[in-house]
């Protein structure tokens, strides 16, 4: 021993850097992991909202829900799966739910349909929208 009683600054530089290091990486962790909940559910919400105007682009020139569910890629039934990347899959696997519903209330020289679209994940619903459109008789008669 040399005689010193105390431990001097230099023997407590690497303990006092590894408690900074520990309490910087204890900010910094559940940070990075709230942006990384909140771009998850970001990109959830845009899916979402790309599948519902996919779907009212496609009532729009057809009015009719069948119609529909084979323009984006379905049998012709009024819900579509899809996985997390966008992509149609069989209902076990499918991450994110779409519904096509359509309303009809008559109209002077034709009716109105109404096209209700929903994503939902669960129970929960991501995201709707509603289209409507006017259907002249004439239109009507030849199957639109």
């Amino acid at each position: 021993m040399n005689g010193r009683k105390y431990a001097s600054l230099g023997d407590l530089h690497l303990p006092l850097l590894a408690l900074i290091f520990l309490l910087c990486l204890g900010v910094l962790v559940p940070l990075f992991a709230g942006c990384w909940r909140i771009s998850r559910e970001t990109a959830e919400k845009n899916l979402a909202v790309q599948l519902c105007r996919s779907a009212a682009e496609a009532y729009a020139a057809a009015p009719e829900t069948e119609k529909v569910s084979r323009a984006l890629g379905g049998d012709g039934g009024g819900t579509l799966y899809y996985d997390s990347r966008g992509f149609l899959c069989p209902a076990e696997e499918g991450w994110l739910r779409l519904t096509l519903e359509s309303t009809e209330e008559s109209a002077a020289r034709g009716v109105v349909r109404t096209g209700h679209f929903a994503v939902w994940r669960g129970e929960s619903v991501r995201y709707s929208l509603s289209v409507s459109r006017y259907v002249p008789e004439s239109e009507r008669g030849s199957g639109a």
